[in-house]
């Protein structure tokens, strides 16, 4: 095979792509960096290639995991070389990739999960593990520090109520007492925020088996003593630091009872945090799924330690805090990334913990529901457990943990799904600080009690069946700036359909908008201040049982003098339209469009369509942005259709030379670059249609060729398209989808509404949709007709 550069990889299925028959390479002709992604070297006769953009692809293995490499390359015309120095363009960018063949996704059964799927990873896992953590008990191994003993101890200690095994409650004592040991030969190095107040469900599950021995107690008043020493307030707010760092008054109070160190300290700041969270925000300011399970479950250890977990069942607001993250899980389970993250499908271990907790507490069976749906979504689409050591051990953990804390009781407390409606979800608001007032408050940001928008979630399946685990789904985000989030208002942090990944968000590095799928502004000449900070609103929410329509208005869109309006039309199980509408308040020369992210592309001809995928999903690690772990994901494709404007073009970026691990580093964008003018609306019409992969090589053209613009004016848009039902491919239905500030009339309809949808399976009308309209007619036949203006569907 040719030479990867790296010990153990191969390379195989390499290729060149571009504008014309894809060229298959020999595979000794090429030589690839696997790691970083890059191809040295290739041999290929370009002779009878047409000049133009072309990429070289190659697939490398070393048997556990395949990276998929691709270098561009230009091939230029030498005799018009000697005449120019002027770059000609290509015409067509996006190719047909070879490489699909060799990509076929999953489809996998989705199997109900109990209590007994997720014994039957811990256990294998656990006592496997255990020689490992052996080694170091027998040979009293104190170097490696008090708190990994802890941490790791903790999980042999759930193992060791879920079993009430001798021999495992014998190691999980071990380990406790290795703990208390390497804390001494250390200097208490290790004791933390975060493993200090967990001693408490350690002592729980020890409890359970009567292990508890009295000089543990005197052990860890030491530990926690020695950990929380009063040094004056660190954080207050509703973030991680504040919630942290005000536990520790609760941790002492659990261990210490009223013999506390600088007791009216400690008493302030507690009542000053948790006072405030009680009682007044209800909320955390984080907008981060790697962050947010954090302050979730330091809000859940701080409720534990004091008796008053039922304040989340009777008080709205603490439960709708729970709840908006566990609308926020997919059909098939799986758990959208966005803010600062590890990448997609992150923690899911964590939201499962807490979902179990939370029906049990709140009698709420979709909270089981859920996470059931994200271990089954985890262990199809896993593509190795032990790619990255914090999958793997925070799996093995938090699923430990739900066995010993909640009981097996799906006879009486049985999982519900959602149900397949749209929602808006609310959050408390956030204001930005200064750095100045961040050191004088000790916040970070400040949450106040108001709600606003949170999160669009988009859901629903033609049947209606809340079980229908492959139907669309969308999450859009709602935020501004917030706890480890950069601002991305109206972004679409996820798309799905088919139980495949469509759209998503990135990891922890791609913090602005041209990494998302989202309108990006950029100002020429460099004449425009930064903004007031934005209000967003969400001025229409109007969810159907066929389709759902909704707008986000942000003014001081991105903090440019800019108002947007961002339409968002779900035909449920059919596509999403996008329609942005942007009001400018100065005058500048600018150059905007919006982004559409993906990973892979394939075939496509024109220039008002691509064709992309997601062959996987990386898991790039907090912080790391490197290939840490990688989820696979189902084989279906995206077709975009970009209604074509003057002055309006498509543009395509490849970033993976900027992180190969990027979850989507191609980005195409309709862009219109002039003088904004105060006063004037420019509008962005775009139409995202899932469909399915044929034979496992997709060929959009067929699709995209039945796509026609019906209208294309100022006033009005309006586009018909041909596609089979994805619950039945046999059936072909006709779309017409129209978006009009005056009356229509064309293929066959008419209508006054602001937005309307008629779907056909030959002549026969099977599903219409209107928003503000008082009439539908096709031909003769009126599907709705009102005196005022309304909304309805059939």
């Amino acid at each position: 095979m040719a030479d990867a550069t790296q010990p153990g990889w191969q390379v195989s299925n390499v290729a060149l792509v571009g504008d014309g028959a894809p060229m298959r390479l020999s595979t000794q002709a090429a030589k690839v960096e696997p790691v970083k992604g890059v191809m040295l070297s290739g041999e290929v006769d370009t002779r009878t290639l047409k000049p133009g953009a072309y990429t070289l692809l190659a697939q490398a293995t070393n048997g556990r995991q395949t990276e998929t490499v691709r270098q561009p390359v230009q091939i230029l015309d030498q005799a018009a070389l000697t005449q120019s120095t002027t770059a000609v363009l290509p015409d067509k960018y996006f190719i047909d990739d070879p490489l699909r063949a060799g990509l076929p996704g999953i489809h996998t059964p989705h199997k109900v999960m109990t209590f007994a799927d997720y014994l039957a990873f811990v256990k294998p896992e656990i006592e496997g593990g255990w020689p490992g953590f052996e080694y170091h008990v027998t040979r009293k191994s104190v170097s490696l520090g008090g708190g990994w003993f802890q941490e790791y101890g903790m999980r042999y200690a759930a193992y060791a109520k879920v079993t009430g095994d001798p021999v495992w409650i014998k190691r999980a004592q071990d380990m406790f007492e290795m703990a208390d040991a390497a804390y001494k030969a250390n200097n208490y190095a290790g004791l933390g925020w975060i493993n200090i107040p967990l001693l408490y469900y350690y002592k729980q599950y020890l409890v359970a088996v009567n292990a508890w021995k009295p000089e543990y107690d005197t052990m860890v008043k030491d530990w926690v003593t020695r950990a929380f020493a009063w040094n004056g307030t660190t954080w207050r707010g509703m973030n991680n630091w504040g919630l942290s760092s005000s536990i520790r008054g609760a941790v002492l109070h659990y261990w210490l009872g009223e013999k506390i160190p600088n007791q009216a300290e400690w008493d302030a700041h507690e009542a000053d945090v948790w006072g405030d969270f009680l009682n007044n925000i209800k909320d955390i300011d984080e907008n981060t799924t790697n962050y947010a399970p954090w302050d979730l479950w330091v809000i859940l250890n701080y409720l534990d330690m004091k008796g008053k977990t039922d304040l989340i069942r009777t008080d709205p607001q603490l439960r709708a805090l729970f709840e908006r993250y566990m609308l926020e899980v997919s059909p098939s389970g799986a758990r959208p990334q966005y803010g600062s993250t590890n990448g997609w499908h992150d923690s899911p271990w964590v939201y499962m913990y807490l979902f179990e907790r939370m029906a049990q507490i709140t009698g709420d069976g979709r909270f089981k529901s859920q996470a059931r749906l994200m271990w089954n979504y985890s262990v199809r689409h896993v593509e190795d457990w032990h790619q990255y050591h914090l999958v793997t051990d925070g799996a093995i953990t938090w699923l430990t943990r739900i066995l010993a804390e909640v009981p097996d009781n799906d006879a009486i407390l049985k999982p519900v799904p959602v149900e397949p409606k749209s929602v808006l979800t609310m959050r408390a608001k956030m204001i930005t600080l200064t750095p100045q007032e961040r050191q004088e408050t000790k916040e970070y940001q400040r949450t106040v009690p108001e709600r606003v928008p949170g999160k669009i979630v988009l859901r629903g399946s033609m049947s209606g069946d809340p079980n229908d685990v492959n139907s669309m789904f969308a999450l859009i985000e709602l935020n501004d700036e917030a706890g480890h989030c950069a601002a991305r208002p109206t972004s679409v942090n996820c798309l799905m359909a088919q139980d495949s990944v469509l759209l998503a968000s990135q990891g922890y590095y791609e913090q602005d908008a041209q990494y998302h799928n989202m309108v990006q502004i950029e100002d020429m000449e460099g004449t425009q201040g930064v903004q007031p900070p934005s209000t967003i609103t969400v001025p229409v929410m109007q969810d159907g049982k066929v389709a759902t329509y909704t707008v986000a208005n942000v003014t001081n869109y991105m903090r440019w003098p800019i108002t947007v309006n961002r339409h968002y039309f779900f035909a449920k199980d059919r596509f999403l339209w996008v329609r942005d509408e942007l009001t400018f308040n100065s005058t500048f020369f600018a150059r905007i469009g919006p982004n559409w992210l993906s990973r892979q592309m394939n075939a496509t001809d024109g220039k008002t369509w691509t064709n992309t995928y997601f062959d996987s999903m990386p898991y790039t690690g907090l912080g790391t942005g490197g290939g840490m772990h990688r989820w696979k994901n189902a084989t279906y494709d995206l077709l975009t259709y970009f209604v074509p404007r003057p002055g309006m073009e498509l543009s395509l970026a490849d970033m993976t030379t900027r992180n190969l691990y990027m979850n989507a580093p191609l980005r195409v964008r309709q862009t219109w670059r002039g003088l904004a003018k105060e006063g004037e609306t420019l509008a962005f019409d775009t139409l995202l249609i899932p469909h399915k992969v044929l034979y496992q090589k997709a060929d959009p053209r067929p699709l995209a060729k039945t796509i026609t613009q019906v209208a294309n004016t100022p006033q009005t848009t309006a586009i018909m398209y041909e596609a089979p039902r994805r619950d039945n491919e046999r059936i072909i239905e006709k779309v017409l989808v129209v978006f009009s500030s005056v009356p229509f009339t064309g293929s066959g309809i008419t209508t006054d509404a602001k937005v309307a949808m008629v779907v056909w399976q030959g002549d026969r009308v099977v599903n219409w949709s209107v928003y503000q309209g008082t009439t539908l007619k096709v031909g003769d036949t009126a599907l709705f007709t009102t005196q005022a203006p309304a909304n309805g569907e059939k």
